[in-house]
């Protein structure tokens, strides 16, 4: 039996490893704030990726979304965000606003590609749904896009 890594990426819903696309935003000085680029979910472990999600924040997203799959989730947020935060270490906020529930992931640039997918990757670190939204400010992130 083949054991992924967890670098693996899940398939999405979809049936594609891609759960969303970030686009190429620059600053009005031309400083590229973040590459075009996939998000994937990797298979991860209790830090990242879908089994830290599946660990850490299942019971809460199946509180808010009645038994919706990590993945299902994921992909809800990451194809439909309306925000986009950069935090100060280069992770992204992918910020869905769905009533009083935001929905979050965070991603990061992953320098090392995914085989099989071409373009520019952002793996998933992590993924839950928040009633109130953190100080960003305070944690040193700016908005770089919006819909």
């Amino acid at each position: 039996m083949l054991v992924p890594s967890k670098e693996t990426p899940v398939m999405a819903p979809g049936g594609s490893f891609s759960f969303g696309d970030i686009p190429y935003v620059a600053d009005h000085r031309g400083t590229v704030l973040c590459q075009a680029g996939t998000v994937i979910l990797p298979v991860g472990d209790k830090s990242f990726g879908f089994t830290h999600i599946e660990w850490k924040h299942k019971a809460k997203i199946e509180h808010y979304y009645r038994n919706m799959r990590v993945e299902h989730y994921v992909q809800i947020a990451a194809s439909g965000y309306q925000k986009l935060y950069l935090e100060r270490d280069g992770r992204l906020w992918l910020l869905k606003f769905n009533g009083i529930v935001k929905t979050v992931v965070v991603a990061e640039y992953s320098h090392a590609p995914l085989a099989g997918i071409s373009s520019a990757q952002y793996k998933v670190i992590t993924g839950y749904p928040l009633v109130r939204l953190p100080d960003f400010n305070k944690r040193g992130a700016k908005l770089i896009w919006e819909r």
